[in-house]
């Protein structure tokens, strides 16, 4: 099944492309890289990061079925849930400090 980009993001049970699997990559000012692999599917995401925002959008991708502004609906809950963990990070940070500590 494909599903739109700009769609409505859904849950995934697949827990090897959730937030803790994937990869840093290269950083160019307040955006980051990562990506993933999963099963000899790849998604790379670029991550705007500011103070007043947090924007992921889809870069590259192989076996996913990309075009035409449409992607398999696993990629798009990939990113969800990088999201969401990129946000319970943050969460923690500001409840916390940098150091993690309670």
């Amino acid at each position: 099944m494909r599903r739109h980009l700009g769609s409505q993001r859904s849950s995934c049970d697949d827990a090897r492309a959730d937030g803790r699997s994937w990869f840093p990559g290269a950083r160019q000012g307040d955006v980051r890289y990562a990506s993933v692999d999963t099963r000899g599917h790849y998604l790379q995401v670029a991550i705007h990061m500011s103070t007043r925002e947090l924007r992921i959008e889809i870069v590259e991708s192989r076996d996913l079925m990309q075009s035409d502004g449409m992607i398999h609906k696993k990629a798009v809950a990939w990113v969800s849930n990088l999201e969401s963990h990129i946000r319970r990070e943050l969460g923690r940070l500001a409840a916390y400090g940098t150091s993690g500590a309670p």
